[in-house]
């Protein structure tokens, strides 16, 4: 999780999850880079909070639904 927090803090990554409680697929362009709230994000947490450019809202993921995840700005 320690790269893609990096990245998130550096710009927007394309994160790909399964929704928790359905298990559907989620696709969410997020970031921690200059939202409306600095949260401090820890590596070793079981659910990271995302700022999702599109919904301009929070998300919270629990890392063991991330599937993928890449840079995309």
């Amino acid at each position: 999780m320690d790269k893609l927090l990096e990245a998130a803090y550096k710009g927007v990554v394309r994160v790909t999850f399964n929704h928790y409680r359905t298990g559907e697929e989620l696709v969410k362009d997020v970031t921690l880079l200059a939202t409306p709230t600095f949260i401090k994000q820890r590596n070793d947490s079981s659910c990271l909070a995302f700022y999702d450019k599109a919904d301009q809202r929070w998300h919270s993921i629990d890392v063991t639904t991330i599937t993928n995840w890449e840079v995309i700005e």
